[in-house]
């Protein structure tokens, strides 16, 4: 299983990115294949998932996100949502869709 960041989350579209652990493309992840405590879906939490090809050739998504368990966890200070102008438009266009 792979480790990384979330990087960008949209409560509102139930989307978000991970920006992997050492680099590299960042991962499109949907609030369905989450598992775990729904309020640490947020920028800066640390995560584990499994990757699987995603709808266009050369993109990734995350088919299952797993988030830290509430103990020993101290989220950090900010919003826990991020606007979706901070979104990129495939985040927007695929939970449109699906």
């Amino acid at each position: 299983m792979k480790r990384g960041v979330i990087q960008t989350y949209d409560s509102q579209r139930g989307c978000g990115f991970i920006e992997p652990e050492g680099g590299g493309p960042r991962v499109f992840f949907s609030s369905r294949v989450v598992e775990g405590p729904p309020g640490l879906v947020r920028p800066g939490t640390q995560v584990q998932y499994e990757e699987a090809p995603g709808r266009n050739p050369g993109e990734s998504q995350a088919s299952r996100v797993i988030l830290p368990s509430s103990a020993g966890h101290h989220p950090s200070a900010g919003p826990a949502s991020a606007s979706h102008r901070s979104l990129p438009p495939e985040c927007i266009f695929t939970t449109l869709f699906s």
